[in-house]
């Protein structure tokens, strides 16, 4: 996730070396004891014992402040102790009413991705149920509220997400997953938390919340997609009907505007293209405009204070802000905790990565909870938005490797 320079020249020589301890590796993911970040073909493997972030338990939990307070304290603190560039790695949630799955690391290391992909074939795990969080009689009606909402409100956009319950025939390992997520997913943001309750947060999320190399900074938001054929002629005219849809660049618009307008506080020469493109995972494709630009002297603000300065964008919350949020907990009938949060990294420096914690999963034993969203706005149909759901769902449960009968894949995603 955008690694030091003087990691990525020993690349070779750890790769050379981890070759000979795939096995280690990945008894270690499943242990819950690393936090396991990739980019770019490279994961970041933190080393030793993972210390967890606490707060004063007098302090406001809900005040980002405190949070970067205490983190700043921890990182100088191992800094002083000898560690050359201590981490703190995590998770961090929607909104308050979930804390920060935080934790401070003395050292890491950097191991090419094909060591995992390399690694001995997965077999599809076999699902024994699922199960709706969200029905769908209460989400489209959830849709149809929202609609209401435009009619009589400033709110312009919500996101509006779900969720299922699965359980599997047998108890799976964080490994497996996360092999699965990265051999499918070579490009996106694939990571492995470990969290409260024996928990294990997993995903490959496509859209970078914020990374910080020195004073270079880049934040590529994502919003509007379709779902992918195996037809490549339908594929092509898939991403140029995005392109011209209307709907879509009316809802990306929102997030590019809302992400530029935050960062060119903080910059000089902010570059933000005046039209998006099109990025395409194995499954969807996303409308995406990659912002970047150099942060001014004095603005000198970490990789995660940037992401708390960006964190709810349009695209996984709403505009405005304050109306998309109460929506939300009005209208899910459950709490997203670390879905559509963020994941990611801070060094002692400020340098660090930040992805937007979708495409996700919560895993435990033979449980797990899988989530999906769409963007609403004025001209979204209930019916197709139901619909993108299951489509995020389901390319999900492809992705993490579970292996559904036809009327189970219809029970959970219909």
């Amino acid at each position: 996730m955008g690694y030091p320079l003087k990691c990525n020249q020993n690349l070779h020589n750890i790769y050379m070396e981890s070759m000979m301890n795939i096995e280690a590796l990945l008894a270690e993911l499943d242990s819950s004891q690393s936090v396991f970040l990739s980019s770019k073909g490279q994961v970041l493997k933190t080393c030793g014992k993972l210390q967890p972030i606490t707060i004063d338990k007098n302090s406001d939990s809900k005040n980002e402040q405190v949070w970067l307070n205490q983190i700043d304290k921890v990182l100088k603190q191992l800094h002083d102790e000898g560690a050359p560039n201590p981490v703190v790695v995590g998770a961090i949630g929607f909104d308050g009413r979930s804390q920060p799955q935080l934790f401070s690391a003395e050292d890491y290391e950097i191991i090419s991705a094909k060591l995992f992909t390399q690694a001995d074939a997965l077999e599809n795990i076999e699902v024994e149920n699922i199960s709706q969080v969200t029905s769908k009689e209460k989400y489209t009606a959830s849709v149809k509220s929202a609609l209401d909402l435009f009619q009589y409100t400033p709110l312009k956009k919500v996101v509006l997400s779900r969720s299922i319950d699965i359980k599997t025939q047998t108890e799976v390992k964080a490994s497996q997953f996360f092999q699965s997520l990265l051999t499918q997913n070579p490009n996106a943001y694939v990571f492995s938390v470990p969290l409260v309750d024996e928990q294990t947060l997993l995903g490959a999320s496509p859209e970078l919340l914020i990374q910080r190399k020195g004073q270079n900074i880049v934040s590529n938001p994502l919003a509007g997609s379709a779902k992918r054929t195996e037809c490549e002629k339908s594929n092509y005219q898939l991403s140029e009907s995005l392109l011209n849809s209307s709907k879509d660049l009316y809802e990306h618009s929102f997030v590019v505007d809302a992400v530029s307008e935050t960062l060119n506080a903080f910059c000089d020469d902010l570059h933000t293209p005046e039209t998006p493109s099109v990025i395409a995972t194995p499954t969807m494709f996303h409308l995406s405009t990659e912002i970047s630009g150099q942060l001014t002297l004095e603005n000198n603000l970490s990789s995660l204070q940037l992401a708390y300065a960006l964190h709810p964008t349009p695209a996984i919350c709403g505009t405005p802000y304050q109306l998309a949020h109460q929506a939300i907990t009005l209208l899910e009938n459950y709490t997203r905790e670390m879905f559509s949060g963020m994941v990611g990294w801070v060094d002692s420096e400020g340098n660090g990565e930040w992805a937007v914690t979708i495409r996700c999963g919560k895993v435990s034993k033979d449980n797990m909870r899988l989530y999906a969203g769409a963007g609403i706005v004025e001209s979204s149909e209930p019916e197709a938005e139901w619909q993108e759901t299951s489509a995020k769902l389901g390319t999900m449960l492809n992705a993490f490797g579970l292996n559904l009968n036809p009327s189970l894949l219809a029970e959970g995603l219909s």
